[in-house]
């Protein structure tokens, strides 16, 4: 009998609950029901659909009684044609739909993206370049719903306003508008041959001073022809779309396409009327693509007597360059070989460009330059040669440039050995030299460096072996003196010296930039007749540096040295100081009030910032100079645990970075923390106590609310209590949580309270009510269990 009810007992506890559930769920699904039902009878137009449902519940009969006799009447020979007719009707709306949708697609402005760039308003008088996007529809009339912005095209932008009735986009005039078809990766090799361009362009029409088409990103493998194209189009994109050859005469038609992008396809042959009738073309770009060392056609370029610019980057043009290799054009100004397989050049390479003013043939790999290799090419006015092989350069190999202003021959093999001393003295208009990464030395080079043109104005020699060898560039006057008086620019950065007196090199009265990062300089000296405006000393072995007048000097990086104090040169205009990773134990730095950054991180010795640690003096600046707000940079110094509080005394910040130091406190007098508009004391071990309750009130407010990132690891290391605990947990406390105690109390006091839905509500109570009656019920049965057992026990 126990077992019996214990089950009975379950079962009704069971029952008990799952009606409880079931009770909840319906009165929500009743309520929800309800409100449906009552929506459904106010609105006229659902009575027609619900009529059949309301009328089933009483007529179940009549309608099964009515259904048979449908099934049981003869069908009439004239219903069964209409019917008939009436199935031909909608699949022929169907397939008329289908077809139409077929030809939606093929419309190129339903398909892809049709916009025009037209300039704004009132834009000529002002900066002449704003423009604004206009989406088209497929007749390439405005949708002035959809104006938008031009996303990047070089100049300023405005946005017109996305909602009509607010701003009217600029009139469609054909010579204010630039039309644009962007199709990328949305068009398939099938669908190639049934492009449907929009009617105004397939007639002719004048709708824009440029028409671009984008058709980048597809599949054109499979194709031999391109479809016809409006012949008023400006600028074609066929990049990226596994393109294998180019089909005689494709673009004969483009008579005023100037822009041709076939890059980053699989071309390997270009058959020598490609581009016939392209009579406007400016640029060609056959970059990226599989063209091999077979020469091109002489009569490639034929007929395009404008075009200007060729890319060939990026192939497979290997071996030796020679005068069959290009095609004849007179009109090619810009020329790029740059990543191919070139050995060397043959003398007679140009002879079919003569005309070519910028060449680059970087990053190939040409061992050695032929006499003459570039005579033909007197108009040549910049050439790189960088990144290849090169180990000399011999005599002639760069005649007949007499009007090259810039050659870059950085990252070769190049020795000293190799550069005969008139190697460079033939380029009288040669501006810019480079000549970094290779292997010249001195002594060895100093024929070569003292023929450098006169005209020379930037010379490149880092990362050369110049201090090396014995009788290095810093133990020898001659060769400093050899240097061009008119350099504005050099370059000595890790070239291995060791001293330096920059009066060996003469009188360079113009020289403005001066690099001699990386080296291992120990002492300088000789900077003071110099018109520096940036000086860089960085990681080189520097104890002290010389306090000298540099009038010019805007921008000094003595950053990874040894200096134990901070520079204080005379220098009125410096605005960017880098003291960074130097073995100074305190911090004091007089400038002019025209410092705008100072750097001061990952010093290791750093203590302190003791009183007026910041000195700007105003009788150094001129009278006309600004007074910027100060960046300061003093972040990760793992000693620095003190700022004195006039350690910042009349210094304005606009931006103050304090992060990962030692500090456990800061004065509220040392500046106006309220005010820096970018302040950063993060990954500090703060004592968060009285002290400290200032930050709370004041600075914590503006972090707050304007980077608010800058909280994530503002935190306390002590007491321990609260160790680790985030700062921003007391913001907006309307006490003093930092004082009297009241951080213990705060602590204490962060209870949580849990609120319960109405929902949840009944669903406890039923519970309650179900584990009431479950004690109930095993009283009962455990009353009456005794009670039948008593009655057995008399009965025996």
């Amino acid at each position: 009998m126990g077992r019996v009810s214990a089950v009975l007992m379950g079962a009704a506890v069971a029952l008990l609950s799952w009606t409880c559930v079931v009770a909840t769920a319906t009165s929500t699904t009743a309520s929800a029901s309800s409100s449906v039902t009552i929506a459904s009878v106010a609105s006229p137009r659902n009575e027609t659909s619900s009529s059949p449902s309301l009328a089933a519940s009483g007529s179940n009969s009549d309608a099964n009684a009515n259904l048979q006799q449908l099934r049981m009447a003869p069908v009439a020979p004239e219903q069964d044609k209409q019917e008939k007719k009436e199935q031909q009707q909608q699949q022929q709306g169907l397939l008329e739909q289908k077809l139409q949708r077929l030809q939606e697609q093929r419309r190129l402005c339903a398909r892809c993206d049709c916009f025009a760039l037209r300039s704004a308003p009132g834009s000529a008088a002002k900066d002449g370049n704003t423009t604004v996007r206009v989406s088209l529809d497929e007749n390439l009339d405005d949708i002035l719903d959809v104006t938008t912005a031009i996303p990047g095209l070089g100049a300023p932008t405005t946005t017109a306003a996305s909602i009509k009735g607010r701003t009217t986009p600029p009139p469609a005039r054909p010579d204010n508008q630039v039309l644009v078809i962007n199709c990328t990766s949305r068009l398939l090799a099938e669908e190639l041959p049934r492009w449907s361009w929009p009617a105004r362009l397939s007639a002719g029409e004048v709708v824009a001073a440029e028409t671009w088409a984008e058709f980048r990103g597809g599949d054109l493998s499979g194709v031999s022809r391109l479809p016809q194209l409006p012949f008023r189009l400006t600028r074609l994109s066929l990049a990226d779309n596994r393109l294998r050859t180019v089909a005689p005469r494709a673009f004969a038609n483009l008579k005023a396409l100037r822009d041709l992008d076939l890059s980053h396809n699989v071309i390997a042959d270009v058959p020598h009327d490609a581009f016939l009738g392209l009579a406007s073309l400016e640029r060609l770009n056959l970059s990226r693509n599989s063209l091999s060392s077979r020469p091109l056609s002489a009569d490639l370029f034929k007929d395009l007597g404008r075009l200007n610019r060729v890319s060939l980057a990026h192939n497979k043009i290997t071996g030796e360059l020679n005068g069959d290799t290009l095609p004849w054009s007179g009109s090619v100004q810009e020329l790029d070989l740059s990543y191919n397989g070139l050995t060397s050049v043959s003398a007679g390479a140009w002879r079919r460009l003569p005309n070519i003013k910028v060449l680059d043939m970087s990053h190939n790999k040409l061992g050695s330059l032929t006499p003459d290799a570039f005579l033909e090419l007197r108009s040549l006015e910049r050439l790189d040669l960088s990144r290849n092989a090169l180990v000399a350069l011999a005599p002639g190999s760069l005649a007949g440039l007499a009007g090259l202003h810039a050659l870059q021959l950085a990252h070769n093999g190049l020795r000293a050995e190799g550069l005969p001393a008139a190697t460079f003295a033939q380029l009288s208009a040669l501006h810019t030299l480079d000549l970094s990464s290779n292997q010249v030395s001195l002594p060895e080079g100093a024929a070569a460096l003292s023929a450098l043109p006169a005209a020379l104005r930037a010379l490149d020699l880092s990362h050369n072996p110049l201090g090396r060898a014995e009788g290095g560039l810093e133990g020898r006057s001659e060769a400093g003196a050899a240097l061009p008086a008119g350099l504005e620019t050099l370059s000595l950065a890790h070239c291995g010296l060791q001293g330096l007196d920059v009066r060996a090199w003469g009188k360079l009265t113009a020289l403005r930039s001066l690099q001699l990062a990386g080296n291992d300089i120990s002492v300088l000296s000789g900077l003071a007749h110099l018109p520096l405006e940036q000086l860089n000393v960085s990681s080189n072995a520097l104890t002290r540096f010389p306090t000298v007048a540099l009038p010019a000097l805007r921008s000094l990086d003595v950053s990874h040295n040894h200096l134990e104090r901070a520079p204080t040169p005379l220098a009125p205009l410096l605005r960017a100081v880098w003291l960074d990773d130097n073995p100074m134990e305190e911090l004091r730095v007089a400038a002019s009030p025209a410092l705008a950054l100072l750097s001061a991180r990952r010093m290791p010795q750093l203590r302190s910032l003791p009183r007026g640690a910041l000195h700007l003096a105003a009788s150094e600046a001129p009278a006309n100079a600004s007074a910027p707000c100060l960046t300061l940079l003093l972040s990760h110094n793992p000693a620095l645990s003190e700022v004195h509080e006039d350690a910042f005394r009349n210094v304005t910040f606009c931006q103050l970075d304090l992060s990962h130091n030692a500090l456990e406190s800061l004065d509220s007098r040392a500046t106006d923390w309220s005010a820096v508009p970018s302040l950063d004391l993060q990954g500090n071990p703060w004592k968060c106590n009285c002290r400290l309750q200032w930050l709370l009130e004041g600075p914590m407010r503006h972090i707050y609310s304007s980077s608010p990132t800058l909280l994530e690891d503002l935190r306390c290391a002590r007491p321990a209590e609260v160790s680790g605990r985030r700062l921003v947990h007391w913001f907006n406390h309307t006490g003093r949580a930092l004082c009297d105690g009241e951080l213990m109390d705060l602590q204490s006091a962060g209870s949580v309270t849990f609120k319960m839905s109405p929902a949840s509500l009944a669903v406890v109570i039923c519970l309650g009510v179900v584990a009431v009656g479950l004690v109930l019920l095993g009283i009962l049965a455990h009353r009456r269990y005794v009670a039948r057992r008593r009655v057995r026990n008399r009965r025996f």
